[in-house]
């Protein structure tokens, strides 16, 4: 009786988790944003920066992180190109990282939200607009 109690429970949870995974939640970005500084993190911790201020390429940008679906880290994550994005308005700055999959699109998270466990998806289309030319076409990691 115990087991099947248990069972049920177990079942009861991840259901849970399911469905509060695939239901989309916003990350926390206002559309208030002036520019967006992306740093390249790789292996070597070189940091290569690129700055936007194209206010109809921001607007793009903040709309498809809005947009993003809740999902979770996969055990093991892919490794994939890891980027540091910088959302500022004024003096005010949001930090994400950004897990570059190619094309198996990608995940953004804060360190704050990482540690609860809370990432979205993004398509790989995110990657091409968010940084063109600059993206790092292959995985080295």
């Amino acid at each position: 009786m115990k087991i099947k109690s248990l069972t049920y429970l177990l079942f009861v949870v991840i259901v849970l988790s399911l469905i509060s995974c695939s239901q989309s939640s916003a990350l926390p970005i206002a559309g208030n944003v002036d520019r967006i500084i992306v740093y390249t993190l790789n292996t070597d911790m070189q940091k290569r920066e690129y700055i936007d201020v194209d206010r109809d390429k921001i607007q793009r940008v903040t709309e498809e992180i809005n947009k993003a679906a809740k999902t979770f880290f996969d055990d093991p994550e892919p490794l994939g190109n890891l980027y540091l994005i910088v959302f500022q308005h004024g003096k005010k700055e949001k930090t994400f990282f950004y897990n570059d999959m190619l094309e198996y699109g990608g995940k953004i998270y804060s360190e704050k939200s990482a540690k609860k466990g809370d990432v979205w998806d993004l398509p790989y289309e995110f990657g091409e607009l968010l940084l063109g030319e600059a993206r790092i076409k292959s995985i080295d990691n």
